[in-house]
């Protein structure tokens, strides 16, 4: 029940923050100052945590999940760091919340969760233009492309295997997704909508 401050050039821990039950996600707003961390107690809340201080801010309750599956929300901060975004894992259940006012400002539900297909959504990455969010679905062997603003599935890439994670590259043409179907690391061409290796 705590993060773990690691100093990189030591490899050690140098602090370590309280938080909640079972913390599962982080992400750090782009300014730096501020840190999002999620929970899978299935309590459904997120704490913001002063950086500099790591003390907590505030806690915004997100939604509880089914009992007997966890509550895991992925984070990812907006290009300004105003707007935190955060997916549950099972459910789809997509929050966007002010992170300076504390409180969710808009839900929406996004993917397809059948008793036939299942998803489990495994991460979340923000595009460098802050337009686009991509989200993998291992159960389904794809991955999500969510436009940020109106929170709608624009795209689908279609990856194969178990995607679990994924980032981009810092000029927004590159997509990697790790396959944990076989422990490969995927180069999605996001120009050309194409693997590159």
């Amino acid at each position: 029940d705590i993060v773990s401050v690691i100093d990189a050039d030591q490899g050690a821990v140098i602090r370590e923050v309280k938080v909640s039950k079972e913390p599962c996600d982080i992400a750090v707003a782009p300014s730096g100052d501020t840190i999002a961390v999620s929970h899978s107690d299935r309590v459904g809340d997120v704490w913001f945590i002063d950086r500099q201080t790591l003390e907590p801010l505030s806690k915004v309750l997100l939604a509880k999940e089914q009992v007997g599956k966890t509550n895991c929300f992925f984070l990812a901060f907006g290009k300004d760091g105003q707007n935190l975004y955060a997916v549950n894992q099972f459910s789809g259940n997509f929050y966007t919340v002010d992170s300076s006012a504390g409180k969710v400002i808009k839900t929406a539900r996004i993917g397809e969760d059948t008793p036939q297909k299942p998803q489990r959504l495994s991460g979340m990455v923000l595009s460098p233009d802050g337009k686009s969010i991509y989200i993998p679905d291992s159960n389904n062997g794809k991955v999500l492309v969510l436009d940020a603003e109106r929170v709608v599935i624009r795209d689908t890439i279609h990856t194969g295997g178990d995607p679990f994670a994924v980032n981009i590259s810092p000029d927004g043409k590159t997509l990697y997704v790790a396959d944990a179907a076989d422990s490969s690391l995927i180069l999605y061409s996001l120009g050309s909508k194409a693997v590159l290796k």
